[in-house]
């Protein structure tokens, strides 16, 4: 019992020095706006309902979504729904607040398969089109920054699939 503890201590520290590290440099590159509109079951960035990309996510990756989120901006307007809770979701309510959307992407740290990336993915079928990122099979062993990079949910990763997943769109070659 007192190794689990010791890990969650570790675990917590290098997640809150990280993240600390992560919102600095958010905030030098959004200027320092990182204000949300808040919701009961989510809070989503200034202007998503223009944004023909939308990352969807909750949790710890919600900082990479963000620094992904200026990223794209750089070419395309972007913005970033982050989950409060995960079920129920208002799937009417969130497909009225993506309308402009092209492209959704979830962020699951988790599992793909029986995920709620899954779920909302299907909630949101027809209204547009919604990949799930999120690992497959299991998860190795590592520190928690070695397992963002490997599994794609680092700002610059998740910024390369999504702009992949455009431009494989505007060639017909969309998955």
């Amino acid at each position: 019992m007192g190794a689990i503890l010791i890990s969650r201590r570790i675990w917590r520290r290098e997640h809150d020095n990280r993240h600390q590290e992560e919102d600095g440099e958010e905030d030098r590159e959004n200027n320092g706006e990182r204000e949300e509109t808040e919701e009961d079951d989510f809070a989503y960035s200034p202007g998503i309902e223009r944004a023909e990309v939308v990352i969807a996510t909750y949790g710890r990756v919600s900082s990479a979504a963000r620094g992904a989120a200026v990223r794209l901006n750089e070419k395309r307007r972007a913005g970033v729904l982050r989950l409060k809770k995960i079920f129920p979701l208002d799937f009417n309510k969130i497909a009225s607040l993506l309308k402009s959307a092209k492209t959704v992407c979830f962020l699951e740290e988790g599992s793909k398969t029986g995920g709620i990336g899954e779920k909302f993915a299907a909630g949101l079928s027809g209204k547009c089109k919604v990949f799930v990122h999120a690992i497959e099979g299991f998860a190795g062993q590592g520190s928690l920054g070695e397992l963002f990079e490997e599994y794609g949910f680092t700002s610059e990763k998740i910024t390369e699939e999504i702009e992949r997943r455009f431009s494989d769109d505007d060639t017909g070659n969309a998955e």
